[in-house]
């Protein structure tokens, strides 16, 4: 019977101190933290000024993708950066035309340029 009391007089106490250490982390949050998950705190929308952006390079895998792939290059193609952009979209053998599609979309536009690698399928291993 000593026993017993002894045992739920423990888990009482770290019952207690479980929800000390609880209330004690969320005073440090609320409190103490800056309100770090407000909703309201925004980056500023300016673009930085950036005299030697350096040029970027997009990779997209695409396998019988016709459906989207133009609009994923256009997406790219149509991005507000003032350096140089590449993509290159990897066909992994499609059936459908989504090479094509790709290189359709980048005929022209100033600044960017789309390439389109045709990938070997693959050796099987015995």
């Amino acid at each position: 019977m000593l026993r017993r009391r002894r045992v739920r007089r423990f888990m009482a106490v770290m019952l207690a101190a479980a929800g000390l250490l609880s209330l004690v982390i969320w005073l440090v949050l609320t409190f103490g933290r800056g309100g770090f998950w407000r909703a309201d705190q925004r980056l500023a929308q300016e673009t930085p000024d950036c005299n030697e952006c350096p040029d970027v390079v997009c990779v997209i895998p695409a396998r019988n993708e016709v459906a989207t792939i133009a609009q994923t290059v256009s997406s790219l193609l149509n991005q507000d950066y003032p350096a140089a952009i590449a993509i290159i979209v990897i066909d992994d053998q499609s059936a459908d035309g989504t090479a094509d599609a790709a290189r359709d979309v980048g005929v022209g536009v100033p600044g960017r340029s789309v390439h389109v690698v045709a990938n070997e399928p693959l050796e099987r291993f015995p």
